[in-house]
Order: structure tokens, then sequence, then C-alpha cells
């Protein structure tokens, strides 16, 4: 079946939607829509100001050929983990919604899952911290990129 990008960024986000607050840690949990932007003075989050925050989109897609006029759509999500914290980054990236604890339970959460029932499972392909760092004044920023990669191996192609 085809999806668009927008379907499997809903699809992953469900299966994260346990970590929202006031269950859960997350006080952001939302596709991804520029809100990051790295600079050479350093980070500069738009419009994010709940922290901790998964902000998700589908970075990649690549497409193989499979039997008759279906193929398969290799795909890989992107979530960007914020954490923002006003103690040390030692204390930021550790506790009960550090960035680490954060990182593990995305990981248990996602990995093997399927983000729907005809697509295969997820799997961790790797995990970047894309900064860490003071902004005004004393409040350290921690941004790790976590990239999954599955696949739709029913897609049609459409002429």
């Amino acid at each position: 079946m085809n999806y668009d990008f927008s379907e499997y960024e809903d699809a992953i986000l469900a299966l994260l939607e346990p970590m929202r607050a006031p269950g859960g840690p997350l006080l952001e949990l939302k596709g991804y829509a520029g809100e990051i932007i790295l600079t050479e003075d350093g980070l500069v989050l738009v419009l994010l100001n709940r922290f901790p925050a998964v902000l998700m989109e589908i970075s990649e897609a690549s497409y193989s050929p499979g039997p008759g006029a279906l193929y398969t759509e290799n795909l890989t999500a992107a979530l960007h983990v914020c954490a923002r914290s006003l103690r040390s980054q030692e204390e930021t990236r550790s506790g009960e919604a550090g960035c680490y604890v954060l990182l593990r339970e995305i990981l248990n959460r996602l990995t093997g899952k399927k983000p729907k029932d005809d697509l295969h499972p997820l799997f961790p392909q790797r995990v970047q911290r894309l900064v860490a760092g003071v902004r005004d004044g004393q409040e350290h920023i921690l941004v790790y990129r976590m990239e999954f990669s599955f696949s739709n191996p029913l897609c049609q192609l459409e002429v």
C-alpha cells in the first residue's frame, strides 16, 4: 500500500504517544518543521520552548524493484531528541527526563515495531549528538538525532 511521508511520521509518533506528558516526560512530540537551525554561532531553536521534545521527520527514501508493478520503499525516520536544563550538562543528560533516558526509552519503544501492519519493522541505524551547549546564560541544550530504517515492501508503481 502506498503512504505519504506524513502518514509514516504520524504512525511512528503514535508509537511514542505514551511518552507524552502528563503521563510521560515529553512536553512536545510532533513532526519536524525546521525548528532546529545550526549556525556558525551555535544552535537556534525556532518556536520550540517546550522541553523535553521529540521532533520527527522522514529524512530519506530510496526505492528498489519488486515483482511486477510493486517496489520496495526503503525509508529513514529521523528523530530529534531535545532536552534543556538549568542544571549542569551532566545532570541534563541524566535524571528522570534526561537525554540519555529519553534516548533509551525511544530505542525500546521503536526497535522492532511496525509503524503500520503492512510495513517492515523499525531498526535503529545510529544516534548522533548534534549539539550540546549553553544558551542564554546557564541554560544547557542537548539535541540528539536518532535514525531508524524501515521499509514498505508493497508499494505500487503509479504511471
